[in-house]
């Protein structure tokens, strides 16, 4: 046989639970006498899984704990790091957000100042209009189409390696409002209360139904 286990205890339930699966395909239970029977199996059944899982364990619970441990230990030893780089990243964004407003009020400021200096030449292309000096007037209303305010530029500097990405996000404000598509069913909610109140319970949208299940202990 291929792949055979190398626990001597599951090495030795092999031929019975081969036999017993064997058996269990061909069952057809048609009297007390049947039924009886694959109960008997289903003991067995869990008594031969309790062996393998012992085997399993004896192996996988030694590896799981020390596992456990160096995890622990990583998580202790990178914590002041990951607190240090939280704080880093907290500064870095505050400042980066400082300098944004200020672009934006800066930008504002060249904004308003660049309109103030179109109205000026509009005004003067007008008047000049108004005294019959077309070429004047023409001259000032092309200077004030072509005033623009200058782009102002964030004063964060950029570094190699690192970046500030804007991710999108949101808060839940109202949710009522919320379409039910958007919504999405606890079913770990729902089965506590069918567990609690099992027959008597109401939930709409939701069919409680008695299910069998068959369990047995090992032999």
């Amino acid at each position: 046989m291929d792949n055979l286990p190398s626990d001597p205890s599951v090495v030795a339930i092999i031929p019975d639970r081969d036999a017993l699966t064997a058996q269990a395909q061909a069952l057809t239970i048609k009297s007390v006498d049947d039924y009886e029977e694959a109960a008997g199996w289903l003991k067995s059944i869990k008594g031969f899984l309790q062996v393998i899982e012992t085997a399993r364990l004896k192996v996988t619970k030694p590896l799981n704990e020390a596992l456990r441990a160096r995890n622990a230990e990583a998580k202790e030893a990178a914590q002041p790091l990951l607190e240090a780089e939280g704080k880093i990243k907290r500064s870095m964004i505050a400042y980066s957000d400082a300098q944004d407003r200020i672009r934006r009020e800066e930008q504002r400021r060249q904004n308003e100042a660049a309109e103030r200096e179109r109205q000026r030449l509009a005004e003067i292309s007008e008047r000049a209009a108004a005294k019959g000096q077309d070429k004047k007037a023409e001259n000032f209303a092309d200077r004030a189409a072509a005033v623009q305010a200058p782009l102002v530029q964030t004063a964060a500097p950029k570094v190699a390696g690192v970046t500030i990405p804007k991710v999108w996000t949101f808060e839940i404000t109202d949710e009522d409002l919320i379409p039910r598509e958007y919504l999405d069913v606890s079913e770990v909610r729902i089965r506590k209360v069918v567990n609690a109140l099992k027959g008597d319970t109401n939930i709409p949208g939701v069919r409680v139904f008695e299910q069998k299940r068959i369990a047995a202990g090992a032999a």
